[in-house]
């Protein structure tokens, strides 16, 4: 489907242009749609653009918008990133909107993060929906921040609307 240096081996796969981005084999009804250097290893998963944005390995019907340097890590299913730079989203269930270096940590099922920059989330059920510096801790399940600057909640059922350096 054009482009240059792209590869697909998952079954019932495909890229429609962009440079050097990989379907691999253990992929099946997968799709990049353009970019540079991003990769789809899920099933029924896709990235439409960005450069080395990746869906690692099991991480089924899961999806990358664009940006750059976004990731949904491995066995994570159902995830999205919609952009921005440096998101991670390691749960499934879960998804960040956008924004810059914002982690939805390990075994975080049903959580999201809305934007922001540095913004962190370890808890099921839980989110922030933007600022910077702002974590859901400990496993906090049911949690929420609004916004703010290095605000921190601990505990489950806690939120804080906004505020700095709460805790």
């Amino acid at each position: 489907g054009g482009g240059q240096g792209n590869g697909v081996s998952g079954n019932w796969s495909g890229t429609v242009g962009g440079q050097s981005n990989n379907i691999y084999s253990n992929s099946t009804h997968s799709f990049i749609g353009g970019g540079e250097n991003n990769g789809v290893s899920g099933n029924w998963s896709g990235t439409v653009g960005g450069e080395q944005n990746n869906i690692l390995d099991n991480s089924s019907y899961s999806f990358i918008g664009g940006g750059q340097l976004n990731s949904i890590s491995s066995s994570s299913s159902k995830c999205f990133i919609g952009g921005g730079q440096g998101n991670g989203v390691n749960g499934n269930w879960s998804g960040t909107v956008g924004g810059k270096s914002n982690n939805i940590y390990s075994n975080s099922t049903h959580s999201f993060i809305g934007g922001g920059q540095s913004n962190g989330v370890s808890g099921n059920w839980s989110g922030t929906v933007g600022g910077e510096g702002n974590n859901i801790l400990d496993n906090s399940s049911y949690s929420f921040i609004g916004g703010g600057e290095s605000v921190g909640v601990s505990g489950n059922w806690s939120g804080t609307v906004g505020g700095q350096s709460n805790s």
